[in-house]
């Protein structure tokens, strides 16, 4: 379920303000895309911040913002939202794997990340900074399906493994929405 914009970017405020992301104006624009922005010198300290974060927010300039906190903060917060994890098992379990697809939103983009777990699962799965990011939310479902194929296609050691192969390394995949 996505939560409305208001209530979305009241989260985000509190997020940065309990997390000390932000704690004067001039960390501001290291942090956050402000081009175009104008600072209001009436404001006070508090107020332009969280002035700056609602205009980020507004035009969709948090991109780099939070993917340089995902893993400190905003993968524990609620602005994540989960939706889905593949696993990948093998007969050794050494090879396990679980890949969590996650959405993080602005006004008018959604980021999808992917958290992994398991020997091997950060060269396996190597994306940059975002899986996906798309300005339609009704996109998820591809954006859903692309991540299911990509874990297949891990699991399938990038196709080269056929149901037989995959049966007789007891190889599987599964998915779930916890």
């Amino acid at each position: 379920m996505v939560m409305r914009d208001n209530d979305y970017l009241n989260i985000l405020i509190d997020v940065c303000k309990q997390s000390k992301l932000i704690e004067t104006v001039d960390e501001i624009d290291g942090l956050i895309d402000l081009e175009g922005y104008d600072f209001k010198v009436n404001l006070s300290n508090n107020n332009q911040i969280k002035d700056a974060i609602c205009w980020a927010f507004e035009n969709d300039r948090l991109t780099d913002f939070y993917n340089e906190y995902w893993e400190e903060v905003f993968i524990h917060s609620d602005l994540a939202s989960f939706l889905m994890s593949g696993s990948i098992s093998h007969n050794n379990s050494m090879l396990d794997m679980e890949f969590s697809l996650y959405r993080i939103n602005s006004k008018n983009n959604c980021y999808y990340k992917v958290e992994k777990s398991g020997y091997l699962s950060d060269g396996l799965w190597d994306d940059g900074a975002y899986f996906e990011t798309t300005d339609d939310i009704s996109k998820e479902a591809e954006v859903i399906e692309a991540f299911k194929d990509k874990c297949e296609f891990i699991a399938t050691n990038f196709d080269e493994f056929d149901d037989d192969i995959m049966a007789e390394n007891g190889i599987q995949v599964s998915f779930s929405l916890k």
